[in-house]
């Protein structure tokens, strides 16, 4: 699928068995395959009721049929959540439809949700609230609070780009965790947190593509990706190309940054429980610290 207005939405079903009628899948297929299976086990998520957010494009679209080939095995019930920012008219409702009908095919519940027009999305903080807004609505409707997401190796290494360029610290450099919480502020729901699991985070940008391509899916484009409206765009067509002058494999090099940099913070929080738990004493209205003082050597 090449342009938004071909009849990829009307094949969706047609798409779908043609996947299922690859007898001899290529190995990125049985490798993305085995890896989510991995995140499942690990992740204990198993007899779940599972969101998965969709856009149509080739990292969600490769994830959402992972998880329906493995939903039976991990007894999933999986529902769609596709959000349509409402920035790009006619091609963003055609993205929805498409989900839809690819969905329908699957067998797998789809909501849909769409921005409200007197909400301006005109910064990425603003579209991504809102996004995790419908999400987390979606979630507290389904009875769940896990959502998985198909954040890439790719993503994450231009998030450590960006927050480097902000300016930040062990938070910043750990970037996207495999598995995170994030606070829910709408107190109308009965969330207080989602549980964000990103299974793709090992896999790259090009082996999504290469695994709906041995599937026979075809995945919708967004052409906002490639204006440089927003710093990621700008990161993504631009400073990485450069920095690769300097390594070509500086994505994977990020990436490792922001491995190393989360086992870092991991230990410094739990060093810090561990150190408030023995020298500090909690009650319903009070907090105690206890003095070494007494234990400490003469000067």
């Amino acid at each position: 699928m090449t342009s938004h207005d071909r009849s990829e939405v009307d094949g969706a079903s047609e798409l779908v068995g043609a996947s299922a009628a690859n007898l001899r899948p290529k190995r990125v297929v049985v490798e993305l395959r085995r890896l989510i299976a991995g995140v499942l086990k690990r992740s204990r998520l198993h007899d779940a009721r599972l969101i998965v957010a969709v856009s149509g494009g080739q990292d969600s679209l490769a994830l959402l049929d992972v998880f329906n080939a493995v939903s039976d095995e991990f007894a999933l019930d999986l529902v769609c959540a596709h959000f349509d920012h409402g920035l790009r008219g006619a091609t963003s409702e055609a993205d929805a439809e498409f989900v839809q009908r690819l969905c329908d095919a699957y067998g797998v519940e789809c909501v849909l949700g769409t921005a409200d027009p007197d909400v301006p999305l005109n910064t990425e903080e603003a579209a991504r609230d809102a996004r995790y807004a419908f999400l987390a609505s979606v979630a507290d409707r389904a009875g769940t609070d896990a959502v998985a997401l198909g954040h890439t190796a790719t993503d994450q290494a231009e998030t450590v780009l960006l927050n480097v360029i902000r300016g930040t610290g062990l938070t910043g450099l750990a970037a996207m965790r495999l598995d995170s919480r994030r606070v829910v502020g709408d107190t109308t729901l009965r969330l207080a947190s989602l549980r964000l699991i990103r299974p793709l985070l090992s896999v790259s940008r090009a082996e999504t593509l290469e695994y709906c391509e041995a599937v026979n899916l075809a995945p919708r484009v967004d052409a906002s990706n490639d204006s440089d409206q927003f710093t990621r765009n700008r990161v993504r067509s631009s400073l990485v190309p450069l920095l690769r002058t300097f390594n070509p494999r500086v994505e994977d090099a990020l990436v490792r940054l922001a491995s190393n940099a989360a086992q870092a913070l991991d230990f410094v929080e739990n060093e810090a429980d561990v150190s408030w738990s023995g020298h500090v004493i909690e009650a319903d209205d009070s907090v105690t610290l206890q003095s070494t003082a007494a234990s400490l050597p003469a000067p």
